[in-house]
């Protein structure tokens, strides 16, 4: 999620805490899994190395920190 698209929409809805104090988990979920990215992972076919590269941007994904506070 980019942090653009919630300082546009913060201009015409106020995030409650429970969405705020949501975001960064539900961001980890949902992230690896848009269409996106599971195109890419199909389209890695049976390269080992692409499928590696791919779990690892899962992985990243759902291991950083993200503070979408600020922006909400």
């Amino acid at each position: 999620m980019s942090t653009e698209i919630l300082d546009i929409a913060k201009k015409v809805y106020t995030f409650s805490d429970m969405e705020k104090k949501a975001a960064p988990l539900l961001y980890k979920c949902i992230r690896p899994l848009w269409w996106n990215a599971s195109m890419e992972l199909k389209e890695s076919g049976t390269d080992s190395k692409k499928i590696q590269e791919h779990l690892d941007k899962i992985e990243y994904e759902q291991t950083r920190e993200i503070d979408f506070a600020e922006h909400m």
